[in-house]
């Protein structure tokens, strides 16, 4: 089991390959940015696109560890959570806002993504979804049952899910304010893109776009040095005991 198991079956039982933006960042160029890949085109990642992405489930393996929810762009003020009561989606809890069309950082020490840790948001084999609070106004949830239906082919899939198993193990920085900290990818990594516009919008899924891992701490270099301090002083100790024997 990786971070995350999905389980339910989406909608789209082919890869949906979202519109491209002629003003805003599009999905590849999100990819591009935190795989280091020369994508020209949405269509380049669509096997990278999970179809089965509706409800989650945090896996008993890396269950405890704390989450890095990094948004990489969102158009308005958007803000996304998690609930946990499947087919109802009323015991929501918000776990990023973010607003602006530009890529934001690149996960270096010097330009860190904008992002956060999360922890113990869903219990151990728990299931959840993902919603979309578009604006302060309208809910948009992964499951499309939960989602008003329209005309558009795309009208009641508001989200768009794709695996980045190369992120997995890679160290990463993240700015929340002042505090700026790094971390190491755990288990499973993906992107995902919202449409926030009710009834299907223009189908480019770029509006919100936010890497979601679970994360484990990178030690501080102090704390190997005084790691290595005590590790020095354990071994005198025992010089010395032996020299008295």
């Amino acid at each position: 089991m990786a971070v995350f198991l999905l389980f339910s079956v989406n909608a789209n039982a082919a890869p949906l390959i979202p519109a491209e933006s002629a003003t805003a960042a599009d999905l590849y160029e999100a990819v591009n940015l935190l795989l280091g890949t020369s994508y020209t085109g949405n269509s380049d990642i669509a096997s990278r696109q999970t179809n089965i992405d509706e409800v989650w489930t945090n896996s008993t393996e890396w269950a405890y560890e704390p989450w890095a929810i990094i948004g990489l762009s969102a158009g308005y003020t958007n803000t996304l959570g998690i609930y946990t009561d499947i087919g109802t989606g009323a015991d929501r809890t918000d776990i990023w806002t973010g607003s602006g069309f530009e890529l934001t950082g690149d996960g270096s020490s010097d330009n860190p993504f904008d992002g956060d840790k999360q922890t113990n948001i869903v219990t151990e084999g728990g299931n959840f979804g993902f919603y979309l609070n578009s604006n302060g106004q309208n809910l948009l949830y992964s499951e499309t049952s939960l989602n008003d239906s329209y005309p558009n082919p795309w009208a009641n899939d508001y989200m768009t899910t794709y695996a980045l198993d190369e992120m997995i193990g890679q160290q990463i920085y993240t700015l929340d304010g002042s505090t700026k900290e790094q971390w190491t990818v755990k288990g499973s990594a993906y992107l995902i893109g919202w449409e926030d516009v009710v009834g299907g919008g223009d189908g480019d899924f770029n509006d919100v776009m936010v890497f979601v891992s679970k994360i484990e701490p990178v030690p501080e270099p102090a704390t190997f040095l005084l790691l290595g301090a005590g590790l020095i002083g354990l071994a005198g100790i025992g010089r010395k005991r032996f020299g008295k024997k």
